[in-house]
């Protein structure tokens, strides 16, 4: 309709890859910063200008429809303690490791399957949808995006251990159902994972740590970022995206030294 060539075809993906993830997440400068860390892998300047103009339109027109308050409510937050800064990177180790072991998982188990004899592709989704279901029996938090258990354990409603453990069968359920061929995407089950393991491991420092340490919402935000910098190796897009859901500028060292380690 337009007479575009085939280039600039293949240049609108990331365009709408960046509104998709802004309106999603109502995450402007995060949708911009993802396309050109990972879709792009450059900044290609001839890409910016419609990159942005489509991740800021679309949460123009999102915020008409659901208003201006970021993606989370957030108890403040203050940093008690250089020394924490420690726990932090702590964080982002276990988050690369979790990360990378994320993404080596899939491949194999993908692999795997993929030598399975064809009928199988139709047996696939359905035992995978019974495992998710049989879960969601005994694990209601898992199901879906989870933002509502992510809002719970920003208001400190788990204890520790209920965090890590939904955190790690959150990534269990996205494993299968990824590798089946389950259409459900990986941002939001990453973001869900990274926020349980990071506010389990904040309520473990709380107990342990010899210094007293941030409330547990402070390290459910940074595990959302410290994961998803380690599964998409987009950090600086972790960075601004915990940014830009929580409205919080006391997150962004925090979040910037677990993410970048994580990476």
């Amino acid at each position: 309709v337009f007479g575009l060539t085939r280039k600039s075809m293949r240049m609108i993906a990331p365009v709408g890859a960046a509104a998709g993830i802004a309106a999603a997440f109502n995450t402007p400068i995060a949708g911009v910063l993802f396309v050109m860390e990972e879709v792009i892998a450059a900044w290609n300047a001839s890409v910016v200008g419609s990159v942005l103009l489509a991740a800021v339109s679309a949460v123009v027109v999102e915020r008409l429809f659901l208003g201006n308050e970021p993606l989370f409510s957030v108890p403040p937050f203050e940093l008690t303690s250089p020394s924490e800064l420690a726990v932090y990177a702590l964080l982002g180790i276990a988050g690369g490791i979790a990360g990378a072991a994320f993404v080596k998982l899939i491949g194999a188990l993908r692999e795997w399957l993929a030598k399975l004899p064809p009928w199988s592709r139709y047996v696939q989704p359905v035992a995978a949808g019974l495992i998710v279901g049989a879960v969601g029996l005994w694990l209601p938090q898992v199901m879906g995006a989870g933002y509502d258990a992510i809002d719970n354990a920003l208001h400190d409603q788990f204890v520790w251990r209920m965090l890590l453990l939904l955190g790690l069968v959150k990534i269990l359920v996205t494993l299968v159902c990824f590798s089946s061929g389950i259409p459900g995407g990986m941002f939001a089950p990453t973001l869900f994972a990274g926020a349980m393991i990071g506010g389990g491991l904040g309520g473990l420092a709380q107990l342990y740590w010899p210094v007293p340490v941030s409330p547990v919402s402070a390290y459910v935000l940074v595990g959302m970022g410290t994961l998803f910098a380690g599964v998409f190796r987009t950090p600086m897009t972790a960075i601004i995206m915990v940014f830009e859901m929580s409205a919080s500028y006391l997150i962004i060292l925090p979040v910037a030294i677990a993410s970048t380690i994580a990476y």
